[in-house]
């Protein structure tokens, strides 16, 4: 997983993507795993925006340190939705759907 985040980011520099090619990069991940160099990197690289969500929690430094490039999302009304369906016996792949 930090092998395949390193690659990733190590694409978004400045050296190895051509900026005019691109007017804004933003980039998702389900999980983030933000390991030390990672932070670095994200903030260093052409990326305008990292969207992740809050299944894994991010440390208050990691977070102050790529500032606005993160935006965390919650995982909870989805979470809550899909414990309301089960107790309803109701489709929770429907979810999905949208």
């Amino acid at each position: 997983m930090t092998v395949a985040m390193s690659a990733f980011i190590s694409f978004f520099q400045p050296a190895t993507f051509q900026r005019s090619a691109r007017r804004d990069v933003y980039a998702a991940v389900c999980h983030p795993v933000l390991t030390d160099p990672a932070t670095e990197r994200i903030s260093k690289s052409n990326i305008k925006e990292l969207i992740v969500t809050n299944s894994l929690p991010v440390e208050k430094e990691k977070v102050e340190g790529l500032g606005s490039k993160l935006t965390q999302l919650s995982i909870a009304p989805l979470l809550g939705e899909a414990i309301l369906r089960i107790f309803h016996d109701a489709s929770v792949s429907s979810l999905f759907d949208k």
